[in-house]
């Protein structure tokens, strides 16, 4: 952008300034967005393509969406290809966007799994000798997911995504480690509120904890509840965490389900669960949510 004619210049001269004081000042930043928008004014009709969205930062992304909008009120040629992995900041930026251009300008594609036919080619082309109950069986494994499938047939079956995993968890700091050990032990999403109130580490370090999971594809956020991003990670996780380690998580969580039920029977049920696993007694537990007129809301399987 900083090749355009006239405005170039400009924009070169505002991205070599204080990088301090244009990190507190919204006028600076907006004085940037601005000369991007002129600068692609000159330069003509554009094509940006951004992959893995997810771990584009907020300003980048407040960059792209002031963009679109003033190419869309200047009726200036601006196309925008993006492509990431489920996570709550993209939803948010999707969400910015559709409120922001025409429902002509806007288009959308959600990839779901692989159908049980087309897992089974990905496989035979992968790995042309393969067994078609291996491939089924490393089909329900990766559950469809494309990335996963190649990773396991091409990695020997679950030794390769322990193998991913361990990589992964290596690079890792000791907040987001200590917050994947969790969330693999509690074996569902968690509300990210429940985590707060799980380790009270205050809302900056836990959010940042939580994108350092979700930039190396370990973690989703949906909503307000984050979970690890696949079951094959789960499950090749859980088998290397050791079982001290993995007892002392089930009697944590079941200590704290605990005391955060105030009489919910789902609750209670979840702390049980935890309980049986952390090897603690589950007589009283059990007998208190039997004995309770709501049991019955609890399901056949409750």
């Amino acid at each position: 952008m900083t090749g355009a004619p006239t405005i170039g210049a400009r924009l070169d001269a505002l991205l070599q300034g204080d990088a301090t004081s244009s990190s507190r000042d919204g006028l600076q930043t907006v004085r940037v967005f601005e000369a991007c928008h002129r600068c692609l004014t000159e330069e003509g009709p554009l094509l940006l393509t951004i992959d893995d969205v997810q771990w584009v930062d907020r300003q980048t992304l407040a960059l792209v969406h002031y963009l679109l909008r003033a190419a869309e009120s200047s009726r200036q040629v601006l196309v925008v290809l993006c492509a990431s992995r489920p996570a709550g900041t993209v939803e948010d930026f999707l969400n910015r966007l559709r409120e922001s251009v025409a429902p002509s300008a806007f288009t959308e594609f959600r990839l779901g799994p692989l159908h049980h036919e087309e897992g089974l080619e990905l496989a035979r082309l992968v790995v042309p000798a393969l067994a078609q109950e291996e491939a089924e069986e490393l089909y329900v494994q990766a559950q469809g997911s494309p990335f996963w499938l190649e990773a396991l047939l091409k990695g020997g079956g679950a030794a390769s995504a322990q193998r991913l995993v361990a990589a992964r968890l290596r690079s890792l700091d000791a907040d987001a480690a200590t917050l994947f050990a969790v969330l693999v032990v509690a074996s569902r999403p968690l509300s990210v509120e429940r985590v707060d109130a799980l380790f009270r580490w205050g809302e900056p370090r836990l959010r940042a904890a939580i994108q350092h999971l979700v930039n190396r594809g370990l973690a989703v956020v949906t909503g307000t509840a984050v979970e690890v991003s696949h079951d094959v990670l789960r499950e090749a996780a859980l088998q290397d965490l050791p079982d001290a380690e993995r007892t002392r998580l089930h009697r944590r969580l079941a200590t704290w389900l605990e005391t955060e039920a105030e009489g919910d029977l789902a609750t209670l049920q979840e702390a049980l669960e935890h309980r049986s696993s952390g090897g603690l007694p589950t007589t009283e537990l059990a007998l208190r949510i039997v004995r309770s007129p709501q049991r019955r809301l609890l399901g056949k399987d409750g």
